[in-house]
């Protein structure tokens, strides 16, 4: 939340103090499928004295720490990185997300401090957010990730984020000069990294999955490559990227479970899931007046 009331900390509010209690219930072991972190208000919308304690909450509890931050605001220009640094809070457990209108200043203090971005790209140009700075992470030394931002307006699937972040960042290897060749440098491999391993890293769980390697977890995807749009496969990585889809997803594991088979979810109640989600949109639609 981001209203003024959100923001004044003298208010009483409990956010973000109620981490401790999820923390305590629900995360008092490092071995489960779901981790913690805590979403910080960041830097575009709150007082110096409110970031250094959620950035001191976070450290306390030993969870890691997601930012929005330096996206495209009209008439303002973005000083989230400078404020945390000025205030020694940047560092490996965070990740900032967007940070389209960063300055070069900006992406080598997230470098330096090991600190890791998220990029939206389908989001960014579809919201005005700005460019998506995969390339100039890249320029500064750092790997970035992908994420959706908001399933509201875009696809909650890595096919597009892939899919859009190749095609954007090949498209800023065009030069203005027509007699220069188009020489991009970002392949299909780059960006099914930045979806999988670079992600995992971003979370903290390199450790655990983004890779298939001994001694991690079967999280694994099983992708159709004889489906009208996937065949015939020459190169699994580029089909993968530019030609396959959710659709196109056989199996799923997750920690050598099997989640998914045929295409099929498996115990999943998809007529309850249905009515639930309907249900929590008339009830979102009413609340707010629009039904």
């Amino acid at each position: 939340p981001s209203g003024s009331e959100w923001v004044d900390q003298s208010l009483g509010l409990t956010h973000p103090e109620d981490i401790r209690r999820l923390a305590a219930q629900y995360f008092n072991s490092a071995d489960q499928l779901l981790t913690l972190a805590l979403a910080a208000r960041g830097p575009d919308i709150c007082t110096d004295d409110v970031l250094s304690r959620e950035w001191a909450l976070a450290r306390e509890l030993g969870v890691r720490i997601t930012v929005h931050l330096g996206h495209r605001v009209t008439g303002r220009r973005p000083d989230g990185v400078s404020r945390l640094h000025r205030l020694g809070l940047m560092g490996p457990d965070t990740t900032y997300v967007h940070c389209t209108e960063l300055i070069s200043d900006d992406f080598r203090r997230v470098a330096d401090t090991g600190g890791s971005v998220s990029v939206a790209p389908y989001v960014e140009l579809l919201m005005g957010h700005g460019a998506p700075p995969i390339d100039r992470c890249i320029a500064h030394g750092i790997r970035p990730t992908l994420s959706v931002d908001v399933v509201t307006s875009a696809p909650g699937d890595m096919f597009t984020q892939m899919r859009t972040a190749l095609a954007y960042t090949r498209s800023r290897s065009l030069d203005v000069d027509v007699s220069i060749p188009f020489a991009p440098t970002l392949g299909h491999r780059d960006v099914l990294s930045f979806a999988t391993i670079d992600g995992a890293a971003a979370a903290g769980l390199a450790g655990k999955t983004g890779s298939l390697s001994i001694g991690k977890d079967a999280d694994i995807i099983l992708i159709r490559g004889d489906d009208i749009n996937t065949m015939p496969v020459i190169d699994p990585v580029a089909t993968v990227v530019t030609s396959a889809d959710t659709s196109n997803v056989d199996t799923v594991l997750v920690a050598g479970r099997i989640v998914k088979r045929h295409g099929k979810l498996i115990d999943v109640d998809l007529p309850r899931v249905r009515t639930l989600a309907n249900a929590s949109r008339n009830h979102v639609l009413d609340a707010a007046g629009f039904s």
